[in-house]
């Protein structure tokens, strides 16, 4: 089988035209593989749209991100048919991921068939947190970043928790003899001379370009693939 090459992206937030285009800019073929970096979820338009579309390509692989850790502890709840009240401890984390911008996950959640919602519920919890990768000489660390793992941690390679990504991007590397890719952290705040960029930093590199480009970055050769898409921008300040 031919090698095919490997590309990055993050927190795509529901944007799932944006994503259609980054897939047509970078023309993803059937053996190249895309890594999203985490968030998919809330935000955007079509979240559950696009984590149908992310679920059916066997070339694209999700991370998860803290918005699919609140759809994994939530999501539950709401599954079409389900009549049980919804615990104190539930409702709190339904409230906190809220204000988080779930209501067009969870609209789009209770449109859907009990059998589909199922399936999505199962996909994510098969998702694992960080993903290690070799390309070339070069070796990876794929995590969301501030996201300790606290759900089924044997799926992680490493575990990885970032408070400060500013003391990241400046200090010594976090992986050993590595590169770490994150997403979470919108670019604009590490560095304002790198809005709507990716930052190929000191032993790090930042994928979330906020809220009007998405950002894809080829690991093979490090080239970077940009789309418009306009988000709320009171999401990312």
């Amino acid at each position: 089988m031919p090698s095919g090459k490997t590309y990055v992206i993050s927190d795509i937030h529901g944007h799932y035209q944006a994503y259609l285009q980054i897939l047509d800019a970078i023309q993803l073929k059937v053996h190249d593989r895309l890594y999203i970096v985490g968030d998919v979820l809330d935000r955007g338009p079509a979240p559950i749209t696009l984590l149908q579309d992310i679920m059916k390509r066997p070339n694209v692989e999700l991370l998860l991100g803290n918005h699919e850790l609140f759809a994994l502890l939530v999501l539950d709840v709401l599954v079409t048919g389900n009549t049980q009240e919804i615990p104190l401890s539930k409702q709190a984390l339904l409230q906190g991921w809220s204000i988080r911008g779930a209501m067009p996950t969870i609209t789009e959640f209770q449109n859907i068939t009990k059998e589909k919602q199922q399936e999505i519920l199962s996909y994510l919890q098969r998702c694992a947190y960080t993903k290690s990768l070799q390309i070339g000489q070069r070796r990876y660390l794929l995590a969301h970043t501030d996201m300790p793992v606290i759900h089924n941690p044997q799926q992680a390679d490493y575990h990885v928790n970032l408070s400060n990504a500013l003391r990241i991007y400046r200090d010594e590397p976090l992986v050993p003899d590595g590169i770490l890719i994150s997403g979470h952290t919108p670019t604009h705040r590490i560095d304002w001379r790198h809005q709507g960029q990716i930052i190929q930093g000191n032993h790090t590199i930042f994928l979330d370009c906020g809220p009007s480009r998405l950002g894809c970055l080829c690991l093979d050769d490090l080239s970077e693939t940009y789309v418009p898409v306009k988000m709320d921008e009171s999401w990312w300040f």
